[in-house]
């Protein structure tokens, strides 16, 4: 091997994602025919039967219906008639006759939804799930050789990296900043209709000249530069301001040019802590959808009527497992509600089915956070 070959592999880092398990605990029913008095036969059709529904629920809370139109081929041929490698566990919790010719089995069943992401990519059925959420890229990047200045190159690459891994996301144009917090970043996104803004920063410098171990001589030696990049990263819900994701990273890139060391090092860097951020979205996507997220509700309207309202609003709007009251200050109530939805699903479900007694008007939408007014 070559000096130079070894210079560069001394510069490598290696990164490896990990992977943890999503489980889904459901109850499930199925029927069996019985046919000649074959009651054992029955049994273990209805039994099938219940795990086959227990693995399409585990599913269900993954997919959306225009998910499960698209793969339908998919889902039949790789996940629905694969009931044994996706129930982690199951317990017969009822079982017997319904009438002569039919046999019903209850199952409650583990679901490893683990293997179902590796079947279905995970990632684009989480961008759906969590309401395709519009992903705005800020960054500022300082060099301190050369010409000094700062770029706005990390950024750019970043929205690139996250295209790259998938088309489904929804990003704007990368934007540079010069200087500000992440109050700021969240106000800045909001303000361009942003749900997450993702703010990077990178200082990128020059690294000492140093020996090659074994070599007798340096990396300039070599004709080589090192540069070195510092990545900072952070990402936040907007309309929150929830911080999900505070990485960092440094990167060292070397070339025959102290610019194309830069530039090497920047890249590779941000290829490597847009994967790390790619596992943080997924995660965060992935906890709201199945422990079930909190989304701010701001309404606006008279005292008198908060109570009712706060009384109507579960029974009318689907997926709320609980509403709670936080304040109510100069005409304007902040409650919390624990869900499984978006704040888009619910909204469109406000919309299409109202709430019996109150006429609503919706104010503004995101994805965890929703306005209303109470108009009589």
């Amino acid at each position: 091997m070559s000096l130079y070959a070894i210079a560069i592999a001394l510069l490598g880092i290696l990164y490896m994602p990990l992977q943890a398990d999503v489980l889904s605990r459901v109850k499930a029913s199925g029927l069996g025919y019985i046919s000649t008095g074959d009651l054992a036969g029955a049994f273990a059709q209805a039994k099938k039967a219940a795990m086959r529904e227990a693995v399409e629920l585990g599913v269900g809370t993954l997919i959306s219906a225009e998910t499960r139109v698209d793969n339908f081929s998919v889902l039949e041929d790789y996940i629905l008639s694969r009931t044994d490698g996706y129930i982690r566990s199951y317990e017969i919790i009822k079982h017997g006759l319904i009438d002569q010719e039919t046999y019903q089995v209850d199952i409650e069943a583990v679901v490893e939804l683990g293997n179902l992401h590796q079947r279905l990519d995970a990632l684009e059925l989480l961008i759906t799930h969590a309401g395709n959420p519009y992903i705005m890229c800020i960054g500022r990047d300082l060099y301190t050789y050369g010409e000094e200045g700062t770029r706005d190159l990390s950024a750019t690459l970043l929205r690139g990296y996250l295209l790259r891994k998938s088309a489904r996301f929804n990003l704007s144009a990368p934007m540079r900043i010069e200087d500000g917090s992440l109050d700021q970043a969240a106000s800045v996104g909001f303000e361009q209709g942003a749900d997450i803004v993702v703010r990077v920063e990178a200082l990128v410098g020059e690294v000492p000249d140093s020996a090659v171990p074994f070599s007798g001589t340096s990396l300039k030696g070599l004709g080589l530069y090192s540069a070195t990049a510092e990545i900072r990263l952070e990402a936040l819900w907007t309309d929150t301001g929830e911080v999900f994701a505070s990485l960092v990273h440094s990167e060292r890139g070397a070339d025959v040019n102290l610019a194309s060391a830069g530039d090497k090092a920047l890249r590779n860097g941000m290829e490597k802590i847009s994967g790390k951020l790619i596992s943080r979205l997924a995660e965060n996507w992935r906890e709201k959808m199945y422990s079930g997220r909190l989304v701010r509700l701001v309404v606006a309207g008279e005292f008198a009527r908060m109570g009712e309202f706060e009384n109507a609003f579960p029974y009318h709007v689907s997926g709320v497992e609980k509403i709670y009251r936080r304040s109510y200050n100069k005409g304007v109530a902040v409650f919390d509600i624990r869900c499984k939805e978006t704040g888009f699903t619910i909204a469109r479900d406000i919309a299409a089915k109202g709430i019996e007694g109150i006429d609503l008007d919706i104010v503004q939408v995101s994805p965890n956070r929703i306005q209303l007014q109470i108009l009589n």
